[in-house]
């Protein structure tokens, strides 16, 4: 049987740096990433935008597999180190059937989340070498949990404190990773735990009856923590998240929100992109990219075509007006680019889109 062992290569803090270093800083490092991992031998790599890598090594024997894993791990991180300003995490997943292989991987990266710092490499079971973290199989339960925040969290976000709220909650989480038999699922529900028991105390929308009204609490975004694996992101979203929770309009708001809310307006530029995007909503344009993917599945760029697409649709059954136009209303330089896209995405030329639909 052949097995394989895939590891996933994360840049730490790569989106924070992005958003305080600028675009072309992001830029210059994710190539020299890319680089680097383009130079190993005899393993395949895929990119996982906008900040991991998946490395896989194939082989017959189990054994030999990890042992040439962890040896392989171990030069991924030195050569981040050394060929670009950023650090990496390289977490190892189990040997496996190769088509299981990415999901070990993936299942063992989320315990990057009880790890304060990066730059290590994290091993699938006990037997970890020097300078890795062990990974083991997580105890039922922690020991005893850490003190509840609910009460300083309450406080803090009646007197419209964002920061003092953000840094209890990460205070908190430094101290539950901490506790024996932590787990990532573990911290997750006593942030969930928090962030609920304090948006009811703080004022949160009632119900005739009196109960809570939780449609008014933006729970939804409560489903990101299960991909978030990083302390420096997950500040990043408790920031946005509770300035949502006490209503800080002041605040930039949901940038992905903001961000659609943007491209819909403006679709019909030809000049709209990414960085023109993430400019008008004042954050990085890698950060956009990584929201994108994560919260909708797909890329910025797919989206943008879609309400293009979608446009040119209503005015090719709606009005009369000849192909070059309706291309440069919807955001394409010619009726050229305009007809290889639609037939792209649509199966057809939009003539014969227009034909099939009025007769």
């Amino acid at each position: 049987m052949r097995y394989a062992v895939a590891m996933v290569v994360d840049a730490d803090d790569f989106v924070l740096g992005a958003r305080s270093r600028g675009d072309r800083w992001a830029a210059d490092q994710l190539a020299r990433c890319r680089s680097e991992m383009e130079s190993l031998e005899r393993v395949e790599v895929s990119h996982e935008p906008p900040d991991s890598w998946i490395v896989t090594l194939a082989g017959e024997d189990r054994h030999t597999l990890a042992r040439q894993a962890a040896d392989l791990a171990h030069e991924i991180r030195d050569r981040i180190r050394r060929g670009t300003e950023l650090t990496a995490t390289v977490v190892i997943g189990r040997p496996a059937p190769v088509h299981q292989a990415r999901r070990a991987a993936t299942r063992t990266a989320d315990r990057k989340l009880l790890a304060d710092g990066g730059d290590r490499v994290i091993l699938p079971s006990d037997d970890a070498r020097p300078g890795g973290v062990p990974s083991a199989r997580p105890p039922a339960k922690p020991d005893r949990p850490p003190a509840r925040v609910e009460t300083t969290l309450s406080a803090c976000l009646r007197r419209g404190d964002r920061r003092a709220a953000v840094e209890v909650l990460i205070h908190w989480v430094g101290r539950a990773a901490a506790q024996p038999g932590a787990t990532p699922q573990s911290l997750r529900h006593g942030l969930i735990a928090a962030l609920l028991s304090a948006a009811e105390a703080t004022g949160a929308q009632r119900l005739a009856d009196g109960s809570v009204d939780w449609s008014s609490v933006p729970l939804t975004e409560l489903f990101e923590l299960a991909d978030i694996h990083e302390r420096s992101y997950l500040r990043l979203w408790l920031d946005n998240l509770i300035a949502r929770l006490i209503g800080d309009h002041a605040g930039p708001g949901d940038p992905l929100e903001l961000a659609i809310t943007h491209i819909q307006q403006h679709f019909g530029d030809p000049a709209l992109s990414l960085d023109s995007v993430a400019g008008a909503v004042a954050v990085s344009p890698f950060y956009i990219s990584h929201l994108f993917r994560r919260r909708r599945g797909e890329t910025f760029r797919h989206y943008l075509t879609g309400c293009r697409l979608a446009y040119a649709r209503a005015l090719l059954t709606g009005t009369g007006l000849p192909i070059e136009q309706i291309a440069a209303r919807s955001g394409y330089t010619s009726a050229k680019r305009f007809r290889i896209v639609f037939k792209r995405h649509l199966g057809c030329p939009p003539a014969h889109y227009r034909r099939q639909r009025l007769h």
